[in-house]
């Protein structure tokens, strides 16, 4: 493995102070120069079990590039993180 992949992989998150009151945001280091860095997510609905997703990719001054979201359709919550 390349060294600058291994240096992708051993990156924390670092912890930002909660956005709401009992909720925690966690928020990403920037990526070094030259990177780009892509956080996706996933959320599901337990009452109706209707998923989303979406996802965001960021330059290394963390400026918005692209984004993106899409309707799942009913699944559980493990095969909407996948």
């Amino acid at each position: 493995m390349r060294n600058d992949a291994r240096r992708a992989l051993n990156m924390q998150p670092v912890v930002c102070r909660a956005h709401l009151p009992g909720t925690t945001r966690h928020c990403c280091n920037k990526p070094p120069p030259g990177w780009i860095k892509i956080n996706i997510d996933s959320a599901r609905n337990s009452s109706t079990g209707v998923a989303s997703c979406g996802g965001v990719e960021r330059d290394e001054i963390m400026q918005w590039r692209f984004g993106f979201s899409k309707k799942i359709g009913i699944c559980s919550s493990f095969d909407a993180e996948l």
